[in-house]
């Protein structure tokens, strides 16, 4: 999961995030429970990386709504480098980011498992948003679409232009029907009541509702990748290279230069 802003105390859950019996998530009470960050981090990103991939073997369904992060499942190596870089520099965590991004992108490879399904909706900031390097923006804006078109995998995106019915306050998870998860910059919140389960699965269903999918998400991406690629390239050839790996900015760039030489053969 990706770190979200502040959230609001759940009716039901104290939160104490001062007290020794604060534990992760993994050994929460059927109640929920509140985790520490800087507790959950004090040895480093890698062992929470490893705790998540647990529950990732438990769970069948993955819901996932983000305002303002890329889903830590669809990353990239380099975008998820960035994410863990601002997490070492907040929290003041031991720097084991080599470790921490190996074990995000091998987390990946249940995205493959036909015995697991995915839906995620993302907001159009969380494509906007100037987080990383604009070049790896650019190829992670290439890897969303790719993910995009796994069988077991649903992404829709929320448009600027779109009317909210329930205002994107932050970021959450539901794990099956089992479990809510909230990431806030001071703690992490595992909801585990069952009217908790039922009103986040509902504000998740209300932005589903509105999100985008299919042609219409891929056209989202594509007017971010406009305006983001440079306009001009800084080594004065014709086109600008797109960063490696980026398919779907090479056919991109391919196509432009045929159309280019046709023009030209024309005249």
């Amino acid at each position: 999961m990706s770190a979200a802003g502040p959230a609001s105390p759940t009716p039901g859950l104290r939160l104490n995030r001062c007290s020794p019996r604060c534990t992760p998530w993994r050994s929460s009470t059927p109640n929920g429970s509140a985790s520490s960050r800087q507790r959950q981090l004090k040895t480093g990103l890698r062992p929470h990386q490893d705790e998540i991939a647990d529950l990732d073997a438990k769970t069948r369904l993955f819901r996932a709504f983000e305002p303002t992060f890329i889903p830590g499942l669809l990353q990239t190596a380099e975008y998820a480098r960035a994410r863990f870089a601002q997490s070492i520099t907040v929290f003041k965590v031991p720097n084991d980011i080599d470790e921490a991004v190996r074990a995000r992108v091998r987390r990946q490879e249940m995205l493959y498992r036909p015995d697991k399904r995915f839906h995620f909706v993302l907001t159009e900031a969380t494509l906007r948003y100037r987080l990383c390097a604009p070049e790896v923006m650019l190829g992670q804006l290439d890897r969303l679409i790719s993910f995009a078109a796994l069988p077991n995998v649903r992404l829709g995106i929320v448009g600027f232009d779109t009317a909210y019915v329930v205002a994107p306050a932050h970021g959450f998870w539901l794990l099956d029907d089992d479990r809510v998860l909230v990431e806030t910059f001071s703690a992490e919140l595992n909801l585990a009541q069952p009217q908790e389960i039922e009103l986040y699965s509902g504000i998740f269903d209300q932005m589903a509702a509105v999100a985008s999918y299919g042609r219409a998400a891929r056209a989202i991406v594509t007017r971010v990748v406009d305006d983001l690629a440079p306009e001009e390239p800084e080594d004065g050839s014709l086109f600008p290279v797109p960063p490696r790996g980026t398919l779907f900015l090479e056919i991109l760039r391919n196509f432009l230069a045929i159309r280019y030489l046709s023009v030209l053969l024309s005249q």
